[in-house]
């Protein structure tokens, strides 16, 4: 349970390091973070799903 939890915590700090970091202006746009996360998941999504016509064995 301890593993999990640190695992819990160091994966929130790495979110709020990227947000504060590489997001331009994050607090003065008043950005949800859950949008961002959304977004996020939604681009990852697409990529996963593309198909790939240089490696395209069909």
């Amino acid at each position: 349970i301890e593993a999990i939890v640190g695992f819990m915590i160091i994966a929130f700090n790495l979110t709020q390091l990227y947000f504060f970091r590489n997001i331009r202006g994050f607090r003065e746009k008043r950005l949800l973070q859950i949008n961002i996360i959304e977004d996020l998941k939604d681009e990852m999504l697409i990529i996963m799903n593309w198909i790939n016509p240089i490696f395209n064995t069909a």
